[in-house]
């Protein structure tokens, strides 16, 4: 008997929110929130001066070093305590500082340039109407609290109530399977119940098709629509539904 489909998980970068239009660079953007965590510092009296060219330097550099290696591991790079070492290499002990404050005082609010794609509340707004429960699964080295923020900014945060995922948090990067099994355990549906989406080949495709979801690859630069059996590509989430129509005839009303 075949499966009926019951959930839908997405990628967020460049499948939900679209990056192309980003003109800083990383480091850039890295130095722009240090510089709140620098002012929260000197305010809560913990450090007198901070060099904040020296920090941006270190923290850049230790970051990207982290996803070089987890491009071979695929071990989530974990950003906070990325900031935490970077700190104590600039000389500021950060041994009674909680995690969370020191989020708090990053402030993440996402990256001038981003915008969502067009086609994501419609398409979103289809599927929850289909009564589908939703998820994302973002290989992010921030937590899922700060990726949040963008996702309530860009109006998207409702319509993931149950399953946000951040790559830190289970310390595996996609492709590999273990992330992809927490996120189907939050949305309580198997895998040939769920159909992923997501913008990157190997570590969103092949990725969920490993798992055995259905896959579809959204596909940013080439236009046209292609439905294989196990997987499908988009340029648009507006052939998504004619996608699942394929693959799952009557998940629109509960009955495929």
């Amino acid at each position: 008997m075949a499966a009926m489909l019951r959930a839908a998980l997405f990628d967020m970068d460049d499948t939900l929110i679209d990056w192309r239009g980003v003109q800083a660079s990383w480091s850039q953007i890295d130095r722009h929130y240090l510089s709140n965590v620098a002012s929260w510092l000197q305010d809560e009296g913990i450090a007198s001066h901070i060099d904040l060219d020296k920090l941006g330097a270190v923290f850049s550099s230790r970051h990207r070093a982290a996803w070089q290696e987890a491009d071979n591991t695929l071990v989530a790079p974990h950003m906070p305590q990325i900031l935490v070492d970077a700190l104590a290499a600039v000389g500021i002990d950060c041994g009674d500082i909680d995690e969370a404050e020191l989020i708090e005082a990053y402030a993440w609010q996402g990256v001038d340039g981003c915008r969502v794609f067009p086609d994501v509340p419609p398409a979103l707004d289809i599927l929850t109407a289909a009564g589908l429960r939703l998820g994302i699964v973002t290989n992010a080295s921030q937590p899922m609290s700060m990726r949040d923020a963008e996702l309530k900014q860009h109006g998207l945060l409702d319509y993931f109530p149950d399953c946000r995922i951040a790559a830190v948090e289970t310390s595996r990067l996609k492709p590999h399977p273990h992330i992809f099994e927490c996120a189907l355990a939050k949305l309580g549906a198997s895998a040939r119940e769920t159909v992923f989406v997501g913008d990157r080949w190997t570590a969103d495709i092949e990725g969920a098709l490993g798992v055995g979801m259905r896959a579809v690859h959204r596909d940013n630069s080439e236009p046209g629509l292609l439905i294989e059996d196990k997987w499908a590509r988009l340029h648009t989430l507006r052939d998504l539904p004619a996608i699942l129509d394929a693959w799952y005839p009557g998940w629109r009303n509960g009955t495929g």
